[in-house]
């Protein structure tokens, strides 16, 4: 079933988009997840983690939320091969539910209270540490998700 869908210009461009947002998200939960650690443990932050705490509205990590909408753009020029009821398709989307429910319910916030904490000059590694779990549990999701769906069309 890959082969036939896979010879379509459209399908292998999304694919490649896909596949580029998945590994984009990935290294981003990794920075965030890095930036997470140096604030829990309570020393100062260096430069390239003191970005992540801006206090600003966390867009690098909503890049996530684009896995979907390259997601459905997929199964759009599938040619039917591929549905909303295909396995691997539902998988990955109550996997994507999985991370992005865990980034915007908790580590987001507890980001934020991070920049909150440290422009006060208060602790911030209760924060920290939450925003360590949170992102290192969604990126466990996305690479299950990313094995599932990888391994998925030729189960």
């Amino acid at each position: 079933m890959t082969a036939a869908v896979g010879t379509t210009k459209a399908f292998d461009a999304l694919l490649v988009v896909h596949a580029l947002v998945a590994i984009t998200s990935l290294v981003v939960l990794a920075v965030l997840g890095a930036a997470g650690a140096a604030a829990s443990n309570g020393a100062p932050l260096g430069a390239a983690a003191s970005r992540s705490f801006t206090g600003r509205v966390e867009l690098a990590g909503r890049v996530v939320h684009l896995l979907p909408v390259s997601g459905v753009g997929l199964l759009a020029v599938s040619r039917g091969a591929y549905t909303t009821s295909t396995w691997f398709v539902v998988v990955g989307l109550v996997g994507w539910l999985a991370t992005a429910g865990l980034l915007e319910g908790a580590a987001f916030p507890a980001q934020r209270e991070v920049a909150v904490a440290l422009a006060a000059g208060a602790d911030a590694r209760g924060a920290g540490t939450r925003m360590v779990r949170a992102v290192e549990l969604a990126g466990v999701v996305l690479v299950a998700v990313a094995i599932v769906m990888i391994a998925g069309p030729f189960a």
